[in-house]
C-alpha cells in the first residue's frame, strides 16, 4: 500500500485507515480515519489523555463512533497512522524510506509523544547526516561501496511529474533545497541538533553565490502553503530569524576561511629530512596554486577540494618523507575544519552533539 498516493472515497475516508470495527473517528480537515482508541492510547500518552475526555451528549457520531477533530495536516496524519497500524509501512533502519514518510513521522510522533516512531525517525534521519569526518568522507567518496548499514536510508529524491514544464535540473535544485531546509527547521523544533552541522553545510553548498543567497533571503511575503517548494524567500519562510543569523555567520565562515585548509602545502617551506628539496617544494607550490584556484571558484567545497585519487597523484610527485608529512598535515587541517563546523553555526561542539545523538537514538538502532 502506498499512502504517499492515497486514494479516498467520496466521503474523504482513507480506505486503508478505515477499519470496520474501529471505535473512534479522527478527522483532519475533510479527511477521516476510523481507528482503535486502545491502540492509540497505548502508543501515545497525548492520545490517551485526549481520548479519555468525555464526549458531550450532543457530540457528533459517524457510524456510531465519536468524531475527534485534529488540527494537523491530513497527509501527514495518513502517513503517521499508517506507521502505527500497517506493519512494515515505516520499518526500522536500515530499511529504505522516503522523505515524506520520514518528515511526517518525525513531526507527528514528536507532537503526540509516540516514542518508538520518534526514535525510529531520528535514526533514519541521522543515517543521512553523519557526525564524523571519516563517515562524511565515506558518503562523499565511497557511497557506492557502502553496505546498507553504512548508507542513508532515505534521500531528497525529486521526481518530475508529466505535467511539469520546468526543466528537471531547476526543479530538482529548488525542491531539494527546500526539502533540506524543512528538515533543518524540523530538527531545530525537536532539538535534534546533531543533525544540523552537516545539513547546514549541505544547504550552504546549494547557495554558491551571493545572488543565490540574496534570493533565499528575500522577505517571505508569499501566501503559499508552508510546503511551497520555491527557493525565493525560503530561509525566512522556514527558519526563525535568530537562526537565520547563525546560518549567515556559518555561511560567511565557510566562504572566507577555506584557505586555512591548504596552508600546510607551503608552510613550513622546508620539511626536515626531505630527499629532494627543490623538486618537492616546486611540486608543493604547484599543488597549492591549483588548490587555491579550485577553492577560489568553489569555497564551500574546500573540505573536499582534492579527492583520494588526486591526492595520490600529489604524493607521486613528492619524496616519501614529504608525502608522509603532508598527508598527516592534510588530515589534521581537515579535522580542524570539521571540528570548527558546528561552532561556526552557533552549535555545541561535536562531542556534545554526539552525546545528544546517542541519548536520543538509544542502544538499539534496528527497532
Amino acid at each position: 500500500m502506498d499512502v504517499d498516493n492515497i486514494e479516498t472515497i467520496s466521503s474523504q475516508r482513507i480506505e486503508e485507515l478505515w477499519f470496520a470495527d474501529g471505535n473512534i473517528i479522527l478527522q483532519a480537515g475533510n479527511t477521516q480515519f476510523r481507528l482503535y482508541k486502545g491502540i492509540l492510547a497505548a502508543r501515545s500518552p497525548i492520545f490517551r489523555d485526549m481520548l479519555a475526555l468525555p464526549q458531550p451528549p450532543e457530540a457528533e457520531l459517524v457510524d456510531g463512533c465519536p468524531v475527534v477533530e485534529m488540527h494537523d495536516d491530513s497527509a501527514e496524519l495518513a502517513i503517521f497512522f499508517s506507521a502505527i497500524f500497517i506493519p512494515q509501512y515505516f520499518a526500522p533502519f536500515p530499511n529504505e524510506t522516503t522523505f515524506d514518510k520520514l518528515y511526517a513521522c518525525l513531526h507527528i510522533s514528536h507532537k503526540y509523544d509516540v516514542e518508538y516512531i520518534y526514535r525510529r525517525s531520528l535514526i533514519h534521519l541521522s543515517s543521512g547526516y553523519c557526525t564524523t569526518l571519516e563517515k562524511f568522507d565515506e558518503y562523499v567518496y565511497n557511497s557506492h561501496l557502502l553496505n546498507p548499514l553504512g548508507r542513508p536510508s532515505w534521500g531528497l529524491i525529486v521526481q518530475r511529474t508529466s505535467e511539469s514544464s520546468t526543466p528537471i535540473s531547476e526543479t530538482a535544485k529548488s525542491v531539494k533545497f527546500v526539502r533540506r531546509l524543512r528538515l533543518i527547521a524540523l530538527a531545530l523544533s525537536v532539538d535534534a541538533l546533531w543533525l544540523l552541522p552537516n545539513a547546514l553545510l549541505s544547504l550552504c553548498r546549494e547557495i554558491p553565490t551571493p545572488i543565490d543567497l540574496a534570493q533565499a533571503l528575500l522577505p517571505d511575503d508569499s501566501e503559499s502553503e508552508s510546503h511551497d517548494e520555491s527557493i525565493s524567500g525560503s530561509l525566512n519562510r522556514f527558519l526563525p530569524k535568530p537562526f537565520v543569523a547563525r546560518l549567515l555567520h556559518g555561511y560567511g565562515a565557510l566562504q572566507h576561511d577555506p584557505f586555512d585548509l591548504i596552508a600546510y602545502l607551503t608552510d613550513p617551506m622546508d620539511i626536515e629530512g626531505c630527499e629532494d628539496p627543490s623538486r618537492c617544494f616546486r611540486s608543493r607550490v604547484q599543488t597549492a596554486h591549483r588548490a587555491h584556484r579550485r577553492i577560489s571558484q568553489h569555497p564551500l567545497t574546500a573540505l573536499h577540494s582534492s579527492t583520494p585519487r588526486s591526492w595520490e597523484r600529489v604524493l607521486s610527485r613528492l619524496c616519501p618523507v614529504c608525502g608522509t608529512s603532508l598527508t598527516e598535515a592534510r588530515k589534521a587541517a581537515r579535522q580542524r575544519a570539521w571540528d570548527k563546523l558546528p561552532v561556526d553555526f552557533g552549535l555545541p561542539p561535536w562531542p556534545e552533539l554526539e552525546r545528544m545523538k546517542a541519548e536520543a537514538s538509544g542502544p538499539n538502532l534496528f527497532c
